[in-house]
């Protein structure tokens, strides 16, 4: 039997002549060395059972077209929900007909009659399935092999309760953003559990570069050890990441260098370190395969190794190809976001810390296309959420409505000062370094005058307001060598260290939010240059 083939940009969907609604969808991710194939399989053979054939080959031809605009993956997805959904709803019309001996119902299209029997069964669906039947008829309307032509989009019923978007959005923001206090809990617990034993180095590490620099999944998971970048001549070591920005619908994922804070560049550098002892044996076994002429193009190097590979000990044969790098976002969440969730019992994730900041630079006045830039959205599109919750007055509204409940999960910093902004002499915090050889500006107290235990228990009151272009590792620097003292005190000093320590996270977090204040103002002096 013939194998019949179509082909989108650079996926191949593929299937035997004989069985249409069973085909292949595959494409080759990367160049050259890290080339890898990925591949899933769509099976509507079933819903034959419920819905014609010429309605199937209608929403496959939809479902295929769709690589076009999404990646194979968001295909993968939205075909298993669309199918699911059908599944659910034949089900259901199959129970209706046995129960009043009636004969089977087969659907030639999405009718007014078949919408019906999808609101009777509407709780048994996700919303997003739902949401997702809507898209599809936004976007194929107009296809009478699929939608009747009488259709009208309020006749699709939702998964939403009566809040409407606005109340969803108001929902997700009180979900995902966190406070300042939860952010330091996490790190406390972090800490402690690394100090212990019990939380890996590479764990801890993706969770201190999570909290620093929030990004996709997909942007951790393909990290390699070489996109670690160590610049030395300035006479002091500093860091920064190479990270891909996905979504962005290209055939190569387009790069975004950042810098980021010295601890946790240590802290990756000894990641580095510990992958590259781990796993510098696969890279010798990827080159012994080579042959003669690919060895001088296309050798492996200790840098091609994933920054946070699996954390299995026994690695499959296509785990191993890759180096140690997980096949997917969902491996990548289970092997290190998930632990992490367990483990502070927060809502720890990429997405909670992306629109915690997200929301933090919409407060501090920045543009969606800042906000785009500084936590490399692809589009404009999705950080104008932040934006529209500061300038339409929802972040006054939310704490009007909900009070309590806002204030726990209002993100980070409302306000910031400017060392050079700060005008009353009484209300400088000044800070000493170690040496003692300098002095900075750190911060403006927002009562009548600073007190005595200023500057480092600032950190812990709500009226500091932190100057976001100063380099707050004056104060933690000052902070370590108290905790240093404490722990060669012995026992007797134990609370000091768990003091200190508090401290010492409550100033990373401060020193996390003004360095992305500070990628903000340069993130809009670039685009101020860019225009005419």
């Amino acid at each position: 039997m013939n194998t019949m083939r179509k082909a989108i940009g650079n996926t191949l969907a593929e299937w035997r002549e004989d069985e249409p609604l069973r085909w292949a969808m595959r494409e080759t991710k990367g160049q050259g060395k890290h080339a890898v194939e990925e591949e899933f399989i769509v099976d509507f053979t079933a819903l034959l059972a419920g819905y014609s054939q010429a309605f199937l080959l209608a929403l496959k031809d939809v479902i295929v077209d769709r690589r076009l605009r999404v990646s194979l993956r968001t295909v993968e997805i939205e075909q298993g929900r669309i199918r699911r959904l059908f599944e659910i709803c034949h089900d259901h019309f199959a129970d209706v007909c046995k129960q009043q001996a009636l004969a089977a119902v087969q659907f030639d299209r999405v009718s007014s009659d078949f919408l019906l029997g999808l609101a009777a069964v509407k709780s048994k669906i996700p919303a997003a399935y739902l949401k997702g039947l809507r898209s599809l008829f936004v976007a194929n309307r107009q296809n009478g092999a699929l939608f009747s032509s009488d259709l009208q989009l309020g006749d699709f019923p939702t998964g939403e309760n009566n809040s409407g978007e606005w109340g969803q959005l108001r929902k997700n923001v009180l979900v995902s953003a966190m406070s300042r206090s939860a952010l330091v809990q996490i790190l406390n617990i972090t800490e402690a559990a690394f100090a212990a034993g019990e939380l890996s180095l590479g764990r801890y590490a993706f969770s201190r570069l999570l909290l620093s620099r929030a990004a996709r999944p997909e942007t951790y998971r393909v990290l390699r050890c070489k996109d670690l970048r160590v610049d030395t001549s300035s006479g002091v070591k500093s860091y920064f990441l190479d990270l891909t920005i996905p979504k962005t619908r290209m055939a190569t994922r387009p790069r975004a260098t950042v810098s980021i804070h010295r601890e946790v560049g240590q802290l990756l550098e000894k990641q580095r370190e510990a992958v590259a002892t781990r796993l510098r044996y696969l890279v010798e076994v990827r080159n012994a395969l080579l042959s003669d002429e690919q060895r001088d193009a296309s050798r492996y190097t200790i840098g091609d190794l994933p920054l946070f590979p699996t954390h299995a000990k026994q690695m499959d044969e296509a785990t191993n190809a890759r180096l140690g790098m997980l096949a997917s976002t969902n491996s990548f969440n289970g092997n290190y976001v998930m632990p992490l969730r367990k483990m502070t019992g927060k809502v720890l994730t990429c997405t909670a810390m992306r629109h915690t900041l997200g929301t933090q630079m919409a407060i501090a006045g920045c543009s969606s296309t800042t906000i785009a830039a500084v936590l490399l959205h692809a589009t404009n599109e999705t950080a104008k959420v932040y934006v529209d919750l500061i300038f339409e007055g929802a972040i006054d509204e939310l704490s009007d409505s909900m009070e309590d409940a806002f204030l726990e999960h209002f993100p980070v910093f409302k306000d910031f000062v400017s060392e050079r902004d700060i005008a009353e002499p009484a209300k400088r915090v000044q800070s000493e370094s170690l040496d003692r050889t300098s002095w900075k500006t750190t911060g403006e107290c927002g009562r009548d005058r600073i007190c005595q235990y200023a500057p480092i228990v600032c950190y812990e009151c709500p009226k500091f307001k932190p100057c976001y272009d100063v380099d707050h590792t004056i104060n933690l620097d000052v902070v370590h060598e108290e905790i240093n003292a404490a722990r060669s005190g012995g026992l007797q000093r134990q609370t000091d260290i768990k003091r200190y320590s508090h401290i010492a996270n409550r100033i990373r977090i401060v020193i996390n939010v003004c360095e992305l204040k500070q990628a903000a103002i340069a993130a809009e002096q670039s685009q101020a240059k860019e225009q005419p």
